[in-house]
C-alpha cells in the first residue's frame, strides 16, 4: 500500500497460487488502484516493481495478472 500523509493512495495484492500437480510457486497480481488525483505519476509502477522483485528473489517461479474483462 502507498500512503500520503497517512491516507492510502494506492494498493495491490499478490495472492499465492498453486499450479499443477507438482506445485510451483506462483503469485497473481490482483486488480489494483491508484486514487484518481494521483494517477499518471508513476505510483503504480513503483508499487509493482519492488514487490515483483521481492517475489522473484523469494523463489516465485510464475507471476501473472488477473485480467479485467472491461479493458
Amino acid at each position: 500500500m502507498a500512503e500520503e500523509r497517512g491516507a492510502p493512495i494506492a494498493a495491490t495484492v499478490f495472492p499465492r497460487l498453486t499450479l499443477g500437480a507438482a506445485p510451483r510457486i506462483g503469485y497473481m497480481l490482483s486488480p489494483f488502484a491508484v486514487t484518481p488525483e494521483r494517477q499518471r505519476q508513476s505510483i503504480a509502477q513503483a508499487l509493482l516493481s519492488r514487490p515483483l522483485a521481492d517475489l522473484v528473489a523469494g523463489g516465485a517461479e510464475v507471476t501473472t495478472s488477473y485480467p479485467d474483462p472491461a479493458f
